[in-house]
């Protein structure tokens, strides 16, 4: 039974003529007829008594101030509805996480997976690093924000300078990675220190340019200056990960990581932690953006307290 029908017999209700029916509804005069038969089949009663003078029977009355009530019901739901659809906010936001090959595991996803289903209107993109500078895609427009690890109380934080802003959403451990041959990779107790002698493994690239901030900045903190590193020329930081490590070269990062067979990972005494943001630039904020960093702050809130 479709609205439709219901429709169709509220209108040869209000006239009982076929003909004259029809014409309104704008199909054919068989057609109607048809219809209103097979209603009287699939209920199982007459609803039209077809003789000289057509009339609804007992049943046939009943039914037509039952369909009234269910297509104005449907017709109000239908308004609800589309006023609603109209009155969401809709876009599309890009976001940028700096884990690239390893972006299924990152922490932004099951933030974005709850915004998604809370604003279903709203596409949400999240890419992997590219060859441009998260700060000129940024101010540019390209995204709209951005996965980053940087911490706001760093003086010499160059997110202040291009003038983006941070929104803290998680916390992670950070753990210390070499190849298994290292001589750090069996020590038995491992301190931030110990990481001085050895030259760190760092991606090349402006599209890595936060990742190396963020380490310098972890060094800095843990009194450490970092001042030889390896860099490898790698696009993405998935090649970063699976290139190859030499023998003295140590990296950091989250435990959860997939890494190569070959590489050891090792926890620091005591652990370390990074807290990661997402970082917009004020300049450029959609109401698609606005919703979602009201939405990620008010979820890193619930899930903190």
């Amino acid at each position: 039974m479709r609205i439709e029908t219901l429709k169709e017999f509220i209108e040869f209700s209000k006239c009982l003529n076929f003909t004259t029916a029809a014409k309104k509804l704008h199909i054919s005069q068989p057609a109607l007829s048809n219809h209103i038969l097979d209603l009287e089949n699939e209920l199982g009663v007459e609803l039209v008594c077809r003789g000289h003078n057509r009339e609804l029977t007992a049943a046939g009355k009943a039914f037509f101030e039952g369909c009234c009530d269910v297509v104005a019901s449907y017709e109000n739901i239908a308004a609800r509805v589309r006023e609603l659809s109209s009155s969401q906010t809709k876009g599309t936001i890009t976001i940028k996480d700096p884990l690239d090959g390893n972006i299924g595991s990152s922490p932004l996803i099951q933030i974005i997976g709850k915004f998604k289903q809370a604003h279903p209107s709203i596409n949400v993109n999240l890419v992997s690093s590219t060859v441009r500078d998260v700060f000129d895609e940024l101010s540019t427009g390209r995204i709209d924000c951005a996965a980053l690890f940087n911490d706001t109380q760093n003086p010499t934080n160059p997110y202040l300078e291009h003038a983006i802003k941070l929104i803290p959403y998680s916390k992670g451990s950070v753990v210390l990675g070499m190849r298994n041959d290292h001589p750090l990779a069996n020590k038995d107790i491992l301190e931030f220190k110990d990481l001085a002698e050895y030259p760190y493994a760092m991606p090349a690239g402006a599209q890595f340019r936060e990742f190396e901030v963020s380490v310098r900045y972890l060094y800095v903190m843990n009194g450490l200056i970092l001042k030889n590193c390896h860099y490898k020329a790698v696009d993405t930081f998935n090649d970063y990960l699976f290139s190859a490590i030499g023998k003295d070269e140590i990296f950091l990062i989250d435990p959860e990581t997939l890494v190569p067979n070959d590489i050891a990972l090792r926890v620091f005494t005591p652990g370390l932690s990074q807290i990661m943001y997402v970082g917009f630039c004020e300049n450029n904020v959609s109401p698609a953006l606005e919703l979602f960093l009201e939405f990620l702050t008010e979820f890193t809130d619930k899930h903190q307290n």
